[in-house]
């Protein structure tokens, strides 16, 4: 399961390359795809101009100064909300991610959340939504409060508890929620949802300084 976690967080890596290249208690696992080599094309968007582009919704109420949580991920949850996820209060793993700074959380059931930013990349949602036909899994889900959401995947891994969602900080700045649920909590929540939720308690860490 752990090969399946870390191949996930690469799939951001996946899409913002290819954009790049081209004319990537017990609720929190994240999902899973298997290399940081792109497999699709889309066309190259400048950083910071034109920007949101092919069809990617406009941050509305963006964050401008997430610098300090870039680079420390683990602290974009509070010990109060990880003792809410996990049922106790968990220590993040910091590591460097493909795209940029990454935490991850696991506790003994087997639930598992982790939290990667796209900060390499300049270019926000954009490339995602230019390599939307060609990701089997995206699904815009709703906005929390100005900044948007998608959940996306090399394929729909709901059934098995896990799911990504990414989060627009700006038009140009994204990161990544990868949860997984414990085996008991795997059919009795959508593990896009859980993803969501957490995406809110992130963004509620970082507006109120914490």
């Amino acid at each position: 399961m752990r090969t399946r976690i870390l191949a996930a967080l690469a799939l951001i890596a996946a899409a913002l390359i290819a954009s790049c290249t081209s004319t990537e208690a017990g609720t929190p696992r994240a999902s899973t795809t298997s290399s940081d080599t792109p497999t699709t094309s889309a066309p190259t968007t400048t950083a910071t101009s034109g920007l949101p582009a092919y069809g990617a919704p406009k941050v509305q109420n963006p964050i401008e100064d997430a610098r300090r949580f870039q680079d420390n991920p683990c602290s974009m949850l509070t010990t109060e909300q990880v003792r809410e996820l996990f049922g106790e209060p968990l220590q993040g793993e910091a590591r460097d991610g493909t795209t940029g700074p990454a935490c991850n959380w696991r506790d003994g059931r087997g639930a598992t959340l982790g939290i990667l930013w796209a900060s390499n990349f300049k270019q926000g949602l954009s490339p995602f939504y230019a390599n939307r036909a060609d990701t089997d899994f995206f699904e815009e889900l709703p906005a929390i409060d100005g900044n948007p959401t998608v959940a996306y995947g090399g394929s729909d891994d709901r059934e098995t508890g896990t799911c990504l969602v990414l989060v627009g900080v700006t038009d140009e700045l994204v990161y990544q929620v990868g949860v997984g649920q414990s085996p008991s909590k795997i059919g009795n929540t959508d593990p896009c949802e859980v993803a969501h939720t957490i995406a809110g308690m992130t963004l509620d860490t970082m507006r109120g300084g914490a």
